[in-house]
Parts: C-alpha cells; structure tokens; sequence
C-alpha cells in the first residue's frame, strides 16, 4: 500500500485494507475489487472513492478525492503549504 506509506504522516487519516470475504459486517456490500471507502467520524458507514483505476494515475486520483472529502487530509496540505513559504 504505497498511498498508505505517503499518507502516514497525516494527522487522522488512517489507512487500511478490508476483505469483505473474511469479515462480513452486514451494511458493507461491495460489488468491485478494489473498492475503497472513506470513513469519517461523521459517517460510520462510509463514503464509496470514485477514482481513476488507470495503470499510474490511481495515487494522484485518491489524493485528489481526499482533498475534497477529507478534513484531515485539507488540514495536512495546509500545514504543509505554511512549512513551504
């Protein structure tokens, strides 16, 4: 999970992997692999990433995602951006 390794410094946004096979929870039903969710402390059930599947583009796509659907990540680049003046 190279996204995870890049993302671990990021405040509270945790990364992990799920396998609905071997841990049936009865409001997850995915019907692709992979699939990725954000959770919030908000929305227990979570939020389906639509993002590009393409060979090279996927990180960039994710991060993309999060950085209008995550409040951690948002708070994380802006930090970043007042280390980089």
């Amino acid at each position: 999970m190279k996204l995870a390794e890049e993302l671990k410094s990021v405040k509270g946004l945790e990364m992990g992997t799920y396998n609905p096979e071997k841990n049936k929870v009865g409001f997850v039903n995915y019907q692709s692999f992979p699939t990725l969710v954000h959770y919030s402390k908000t929305n227990k059930r979570g939020t389906v990433i639509k993002f590009t599947n393409r060979k090279g583009k996927q990180i960039d796509s994710i991060k993309a995602w999060l950085l209008e659907n995550s409040d951690a990540y948002k708070a994380h680049i802006a930090g970043q951006t007042k280390t980089d003046l």
